[in-house]
């Protein structure tokens, strides 16, 4: 079951702080044509992506926060593709753009394809950038290659085959 988390306006003063941090430290090679607005916009969306994960597993900012700290300390390292410290789990998180009865898809980059990592979907809003649908997870070997790249592009399934949040959190989760 899909799990929605929306953010006060202090939650989104740190999060859209750490997403301009993120921005500047343009780790995110591929986008370097892309307009400053545009990427901002996207960082935006990852970080409401893994600040929904924090709330999802603990109740509170508290990951993230943590998360953020140590990406933060070196630009070079970042979060290691671990979105929650210590814990194979990596959110992708996308706008959702096309309403609610697309075929959304769980996509990671070939270069960021780990097969040990818990990969989490989240879909936010284009209409609402002060919240976050978390969709479902699979780990990275559930994962298939995306048939129009091969073996050397990005792995993906269908949201409709990712696995319940329950299990994830029932795992993960630090909020019993």
């Amino acid at each position: 079951m899909t799990e929605v988390f929306s953010f006060t306006p202090e939650e989104m003063e740190l999060i859209r702080s750490e997403a301009k941090k993120k921005l500047f430290n343009r780790r995110n090679s591929w986008m370097t044509n892309i307009s400053e607005e545009k990427m901002l916009r996207q960082q935006l969306c990852g970080q409401l992506g893994n600040a929904g994960l924090s709330k999802l597993l603990c109740g509170t900012l508290e990951m993230y926060i943590e998360d953020r700290r140590r990406a933060n300390m070196d630009k070079y390292q970042g979060d290691h593709g671990m979105d929650v410290p210590d814990m194979p789990i990596d959110i992708k998180t996308s706008w959702a753009s096309c309403g609610w009865d697309y075929d959304y898809q769980l996509w990671v980059p070939g270069w960021d394809y780990k097969p040990r990592i818990n990969y989490v979907l989240g879909l936010v809003p284009r209409d609402n950038f002060t919240s976050v649908h978390i969709i479902g997870w699979k780990r990275g070997t559930n994962l298939r290659p995306d048939p129009c790249q091969g073996n050397e592009g990005r792995m993906g399934i269908s949201w409709k085959n990712l696995n319940p949040l329950e299990t994830l959190t029932q795992k993960y989760g630090r909020n019993k």
